[in-house]
């Protein structure tokens, strides 16, 4: 199974997963990318979480993967293996996903679509913690949600699951993830 979390920036992507890998066990495995294997709680298979998650860093994931060639790497040898994979980014496009879908593979997708102002007010704080100010324009992060919105609909006309979550700062999609992986 793969899940794929889109959204705009500061939606919670990152924070989601970092909440699915406090609930497991790393496994060592030699990955690419700062990627982590590890084994959840009553899930049978291990899970691959792609791109590093780095403590203290914001941002993680796929978009710290400068080619997306790696990524699909990634995803293919987990899949060769029978793992399951767990990835996020604002950078994810969707024809891979399809595609996958389309040889059988079970993609899921989340959505996280806060209000684009409850995002910013999350940048915000991050960067005013660091000292800095952000940089991220109100456009860019529309536009982004935009074209995060438009995987959603593409993936719910293709008949995959998909789910939509817009509260800012739920637990409820990281259990959401948790419950699809047992599921699987």
């Amino acid at each position: 199974m793969i899940i794929v979390i889109r959204g705009t920036n500061g939606c919670g992507k990152s924070h989601t997963v970092r909440e699915i890998l406090k609930q497991g066990r790393r496994i060592k495995a030699e990955l690419i990318e700062g990627s982590s294997l590890i084994r959840l709680p009553r899930v049978t298979r291990p899970v691959l979480i792609v791109g590093p998650y780095i403590p203290g860093r914001s941002m993680g994931g796929c978009d710290c993967i400068r080619r997306p060639s790696h990524i699909y790497a990634l995803i293919d040898a987990a899949l060769l293996k029978e793992w399951h994979v767990l990835l996020e980014g604002v950078v994810l496009a969707t024809t891979p996903f399809l595609k996958y879908h389309a040889t059988g593979i079970d993609v899921r997708m989340m959505l996280l679509d806060p209000p684009i102002a409850a995002c910013r007010e999350q940048i915000d704080r991050r960067q005013k913690l660091k000292g800095h100010v952000s940089k991220l324009s109100e456009r860019a992060m529309l536009a982004k949600q935009a074209k995060a919105r438009d995987m959603y609909a593409q993936v719910r006309a293709a008949g995959m699951t998909a789910v939509r979550f817009d509260e800012a700062g739920s637990p409820v999609p990281a259990r959401w993830v948790a419950y699809q992986l047992r599921r699987a």
